[in-house]
């Protein structure tokens, strides 16, 4: 199929209404099926973005969007006819072309940062598909330029009336800490949001900006944990509960840092395997503090990545000649960071996922070569003392993580021993995936 030209022109020169609304309709249905087909003649097309009449113009916008979201490199230099759409009295016309706008900037944040201005004025359009649109585009920018990301008008954007808009809002709050005061009310009150992915977005951003020592917000998130109808939003909770309790705590007592930590993992090769590293780096996504297992080691290509699965994301390391380049996964979303090796450190392996641990997790450790779990009832965080129940087989077990000397389990009776491979019980990977939809 070649590129329908003849519907092109009388798109463009048709006098008749009906005609050009004719031809608008089959390069929509054109650019659905296939968008890449459209992108060498697009620069044609968008003149029709200044048609007299409203629904040939939404189809072109819809073109575009197709097009856009296929492919934001097709639509780049295009992008002051879209800018200008934006404006359009139409709000179909609008929220079409909001979307590609966004997929330019996003995948490219340095040359069209500018562009990120006009759809920032319109996180107040009456239309809740552009406001959606621009929502998601500033999520995405936030890893990459910060800046442009208003935090201002973020506790506007949790009260939006589009659920989509508030999930969106939420996530931009886990990846632009600390959350101010009215910020962190609203996001408590979205726990119980009637949106799933609403509330899923307020647990993360709730355990992004740390809420060990709020109560309140300790409470809240322990309940949706426990009483949730949906499974992904009690795992979410959970992980919240985590990473607000471990990373706002200082890390626990391990060797001094190692200005050449990570070069020294790549030398160590594979027996670096399953060890915790902590890497802090100048960005604002979890404060700038990664910590994980090493979960593959290549020294010949300078690669080292990092997984952390109790709070679940992964951070890529990668060695080059001007330095260490980290690439950073995790469900609210993924960006490319700086990372200063002179900032890592190895952490207890024994002693780690001890801090993670929240009410309702399943703890794996072994004894004398003999495995054992327990249930976590009761975190303090003020001592790190942590206590658990296996309850088909009726024993209860105290850690003392802050204590030192080697990591011993205490059953009940005052029996101690001294405990290995332990390890947080976490969901799988797949049950994970559905959660960062």
């Amino acid at each position: 199929m070649g590129v329908p030209n003849d519907r092109i022109t009388a798109l463009l020169e048709a006098t008749d209404t009906e005609c050009r609304r004719e031809a608008a309709s089959e390069l929509v249905e054109t650019a659905t099926g296939n968008p890449g087909l459209l992108a060498p003649v697009l620069d044609r097309i968008v003149d029709a973005l200044d048609d007299p009449d409203d629904r040939v113009r939404t189809a072109v916008a819809r073109v575009c969007f197709e097009a856009g979201t296929n492919d934001p490199v097709a639509v780049e230099p295009l992008l002051g006819d879209l800018l200008d759409a934006l404006d359009d009295p139409v709000a179909s016309v609008r929220s079409n072309v909001a979307r590609p706008i966004a997929e330019v900037v996003v995948d490219d944040p340095a040359s069209h940062r500018a562009a990120a201005e006009p759809l920032r004025t319109h996180l107040d359009d009456r239309s809740e598909s552009v406001r959606h649109s621009v929502a998601w585009a500033l999520e995405w920018l936030a890893t990459r330029g910060p800046e442009v990301v208003p935090t201002a008008r973020l506790p506007g954007l949790l009260e939006d009336e589009h659920p989509p808009v508030r999930k969106h809002a939420a996530r931009l709050c886990a990846l632009m800490p600390p959350v101010d005061g009215r910020r962190h009310e609203r996001l408590v009150e979205l726990l119980s949001d009637e949106s799933i992915p609403v509330r899923r977005a307020a647990c993360l951003a709730l355990g992004a900006a740390g809420t060990a020592d709020d109560a309140a917000a300790r409470s809240a998130l322990g309940q949706v944990a426990r009483t949730d109808l949906n499974g992904t939003v009690r795992r979410a909770a959970r992980r919240a509960l985590r990473a607000a309790t471990y990373e706002a705590a200082a890390p626990t007592p391990s060797p001094a840092p190692d200005a050449s930590a990570l070069a020294a993992v790549l030398v160590t090769g594979d027996r670096a395997l399953g060890d915790w590293l902590q890497v802090e780096a100048d960005v604002t996504v979890r404060g700038g503090r990664f910590r994980g297992t090493v979960e593959a080691v290549d020294a010949l290509q300078g690669r080292l990545d990092l997984r952390n699965d109790p709070v679940g994301y992964r951070l890529e390391l990668r060695r080059g000649s001007d330095g260490w380049r980290g690439h950073y996964e995790r469900a609210e979303r993924t960006g490319t960071l700086d990372v200063t090796p002179e900032t890592a450190r190895r952490l207890d392996d024994e002693r780690t996922p001890l801090r993670y641990a929240t009410e309702g997790d399943r703890l794996g450790f072994e004894v004398e070569g003999t495995p054992h779990s327990i249930e976590v009832t009761e975190h303090d965080t003020g001592t790190g003392t942590l206590r658990g129940e296996n309850w088909m087989q009726g024993y209860v077990v105290e850690f003392r993580p802050a204590s030192g000397g080697p990591l011993r389990a205490l059953f009940e009776r005052g029996r101690a021993f001294e405990a290995r491979n332990v390890a947080l019980l976490t969901e799988p990977e797949a049950a994970e995936r559905s959660e960062s939809s």
